[in-house]
């Protein structure tokens, strides 16, 4: 499901899209005055995702193929396979488009857009009772526990989690996986990835 989008739908291109019936109402909060909006069907989610992600990104594979791909290799517990697949669909996203000058929060929001157009459950920014987990995805069984480092290093990012137990939350709610992700701004990439269980 989309992100509580204020009752007056003053976000054009998201009340043109609920207007147009690609974003249906599926609940409302009477206490905070917050509507929120899904997909009306499959159908529809999957045509929406196929044009967004093609229009996102001009690479000789299909986007939608890519995204689903990432989606299955999530589900599978193949999350090299995943990292990999998503560091190729980077290679994707035209240079003219990015920050000359990327920061880590650029980097966070693209993958959080990844996963959430691959149909995974990401949480940004997941807080802790220590701090803030950079990317938290969950699924049946399985949560995976990311830290961006950019232009630092892996061991750097996965010490961080340990240190400030983020993964802690999680345990006991099936198997957990801390992930140390290092970016390059000169590459504008995932340069690095480390998987460890918690």
């Amino acid at each position: 499901q989309l992100d509580d989008i204020d009752a007056h739908l003053q976000d054009f291109p998201v009340a043109l899209l609920y207007q147009s019936g690609y974003l249906t109402l599926v609940d409302y909060d009477e206490r905070r005055n917050k509507y929120r909006l899904d997909f009306p069907n499959g159908e529809v989610r999957e045509g929406f995702l196929e044009k967004l992600i093609n229009m996102s990104v001009k690479s000789r594979f299909d986007g939608l193929d890519m995204a689903l791909d990432i989606r299955d290799a999530f589900a599978a517990g193949n999350h090299e396979q995943m990292f990999a697949l998503v560091k190729r669909f980077l290679t994707g996203v035209p240079y003219d488009i990015q920050p000359s000058k990327p920061w880590e929060l650029y980097y966070e929001n693209i993958l959080y857009v990844i996963f959430r157009l691959a149909g995974l459950d990401v949480i940004a920014e997941d807080r802790t009772a220590t701090g803030r987990i950079d990317l938290t995805l969950r699924g049946k069984g399985c949560t995976l526990v990311c830290e961006l480092k950019l232009d630092g290093t892996v061991d750097d990012a996965v010490k961080q989690i340990r240190d400030m137990g983020y993964a802690d939350k999680y345990k006991g709610e099936g198997r957990v996986f801390i992930i140390g992700i290092n970016l390059s701004s000169a590459e504008r990439n995932i340069k690095e990835w480390r998987i460890e269980e918690a």
